[in-house]
């Protein structure tokens, strides 16, 4: 599997891994929404009925505190979700350098890096990766220096010799993964949108 398949895993551990780490969520932001929903329609009703402006004063109080318990305890766990995910990743992507797909992948990087750069004139990697960058660079007709000068789980960081630089290490992936892994959880754990789940959508 390339680098590519796994990030895309990891946005997917997304629909599935997201929905199955959230699975042991579910019944405790399904309670948590219920107990908003009769909190702030309890609120509603008062407000409605309540003659005195004192007491729909407090029952928008009520719902506003209903409203910002909710969602604090939703973002709680959106956040919950995320450090699960990375965490998997992390592990998994650790171990990646004795995974046998993991020179394709390197060699996909540094393709990547050349295909940027146009010429790469230096390439900085862990020494474990160095003999088989060097002979990666050799399959592509590249005489760039290798600098085993990273401690990384796996990848390069290419330079041009003119200053420009691209970080293609599996650290600098996940990290740039991460908001797209951040949207799917949003999807599967939505934040309150104006309130309506509060109103029950009515």
């Amino acid at each position: 599997m390339g680098l590519a398949e796994i990030l895309t895993a990891l946005a997917v551990e997304g629909d599935e891994e997201v929905a199955r780490i959230t699975a042991d969520r579910d019944i405790a932001v399904a309670d948590i929404m219920h107990e908003a929903r009769r909190r702030a329609m309890q609120a509603e009703l008062e407000a409605t009925t309540a003659r005195d402006p004192a007491l729909r004063a407090d029952a928008d109080v009520t719902r506003h505190r209903a409203a910002l318990q909710v969602e604090r305890r939703l973002q709680e766990t959106r956040e919950a979700i995320l450090q699960d995910i990375m965490g998997r990743a992390e592990d998994r992507l650790s171990r990646y350098r004795r995974d046998p797909a993991y020179l394709a992948t390197l060699q996909a990087l540094l393709g990547e890096c050349r295909d940027f750069l146009d010429e790469v004139a230096v390439v900085a990697v862990d020494p474990r990766d160095a003999d088989l960058v060097r002979a990666a660079l050799a399959a592509l007709g590249s005489e760039a220096v290798v600098e085993p000068s990273l401690e990384t789980w796996g990848g390069v960081v290419a330079s041009n010799g003119r200053g420009v630089l691209v970080r293609n290490t599996l650290e600098d992936r996940l990290r740039r993964a991460e908001p797209e892994i951040r949207r799917q959880i949003g999807n599967v754990v939505p934040g309150l949108r104006g309130g309506d789940e509060l109103r029950g959508n009515r």
